[in-house]
């Protein structure tokens, strides 16, 4: 078996598509990890999240309690809704790889301005997997069914 034969072999396909969708879930928990420490005022945040969260969350940190609670409750809607992506990206829907990476993209503009450039990088390593993963649910949806058991039309 040649390396492309391999690279297109289900398991491996398979394993890059779920690698790929994980992402989301690191996404959406290290965005509500951001905001909780941002609120506490640690020093100490992770460069993968939502730079749409971590301004939610910056803009209520030095508000009432009623403020923080509200940025909580924006930033676990939008963390929920990268869960969701992964759990569709794992139920092989290409749309939520689709969407996902747009938004994720866009969320990595909102990073420039701050020149937040090590951020920027970490979401353009995640849109790589992203990319990669969605690019093996392609070519799993293009194989047999019978080669791919449980695949959806997404």
């Amino acid at each position: 078996m040649d390396s492309t034969q391999k690279s297109h072999d289900p398991v491996t396909l398979e394993n890059q598509m779920k690698g790929g969708a994980s992402w989301f879930f690191w996404i959406a928990g290290l965005s509500l990890i951001n905001s909780i420490m941002l609120l506490t005022k640690t020093d100490m945040r992770f460069v993968v999240g939502l730079g749409l969260t971590d301004m939610a969350t910056y803009l209520s940190k030095d508000l009432a309690l009623t403020g923080k609670i509200i940025s909580l409750a924006v930033t676990a809607a939008i963390a929920g809704l990268f869960l969701f992506f992964g759990v569709a990206a794992r139920a092989r829907k290409k749309w939520a790889f689709i969407t996902g990476m747009v938004i994720y993209g866009a969320d990595a503009m909102l990073l420039v301005p701050g020149h937040d450039y090590l951020s920027i990088a970490f979401h353009v390593l995640a849109l790589f997997f992203l990319v990669r993963g969605f690019i093996a649910l392609k070519l799993m949806l293009k194989g047999s069914p019978a080669a791919v058991p449980g695949q959806t039309a997404g």
